[in-house]
């Protein structure tokens, strides 16, 4: 089979962007980042991110046909247009590195602030939060939100779906309630969950299916009860 990829190329952070079409030969089962790793021998070659290439980690996140996806699991068959094309660029949330490589460290210092770090080892019943703990923090989420990157007027960017899942995450299997006060605290400030507007495009984009709408429906819940207390016993 044949496909032809269009990446966007660019050679480093502010520099400008352009495209290039590369013609790639596949066999059924192919992925796309497969097909990007197997033309990698070309000069110049793509810069991208890999690590697991099983799903797991994350790093392989970008766009593929203007959507999030995660390059290691998505098939190339059916994604071409009618052009033969599949369209492949780095989230356009988060500033370019080089070509599909694109710098996250945003995301990892919002999760050391909330201390909610994605695998940190923590006291409690791992059984309540089994199907809570895949996050692979891919940016897939934070590329489908509206409100994340856009401008703030108080100065403050939000801190997206991914950092109040891990919150959540985070008081759920914390034993130190002044942890779970201190980050409740930090999620009512400015950037924190009431800067989600609710649009839940988030759940339609994690590649892992967790229930982001439900957690912060949850954090909600919980900074409701937190104000509540802090006015009462004030």
């Amino acid at each position: 089979m044949k496909t032809r990829l269009r990446i966007r190329r660019q050679d480093g952070p502010g520099q400008a962007s352009r495209w290039e079409v590369r013609e790639i030969h596949h066999e059924e089962g192919h992925t796309v980042l497969s097909a990007l790793m197997e033309r990698n021998s070309e000069v110049p070659p793509v810069a991208l991110e890999a690590s697991c290439l099983e799903e797991a980690c994350g790093s392989c996140a970008m766009l593929i046909n203007g959507r999030a996806r995660l390059a290691c699991g998505t098939l190339l068959e059916g994604l071409a247009d009618k052009d033969g094309l599949v369209t492949v660029e780095p989230l356009s949330k988060f500033p370019v590195v080089r070509d599909l490589v694109v710098d996250r460290g945003r995301v990892r210092a919002d999760l050391l602030h909330m201390d909610a770090t994605l695998g940190e080892t923590r006291i409690g019943d791992p059984s309540r939060v089994q199907d809570l703990a895949a996050c692979v923090a891919c940016g897939a989420c934070l590329e489908a939100c509206p409100n994340y990157g856009a401008s703030e007027a108080r100065g403050v960017p939000f801190i997206g779906a991914v950092v109040l899942h891990e919150s959540r995450l985070a008081n759920l299997l914390g034993v130190d309630k002044v942890d779970r006060a201190v980050r409740l605290e930090a999620l009512m400030g400015n950037g924190g969950i009431a800067d989600c507007g609710n649009v839940q495009n988030c759940v339609n984009a994690c590649p892992k299916d967790i229930p982001l709408a439900e957690s912060i429906a949850e954090l909600g819940r919980d900074t409701t009860v937190h104000a509540i207390k802090r006015w009462l016993f004030r």
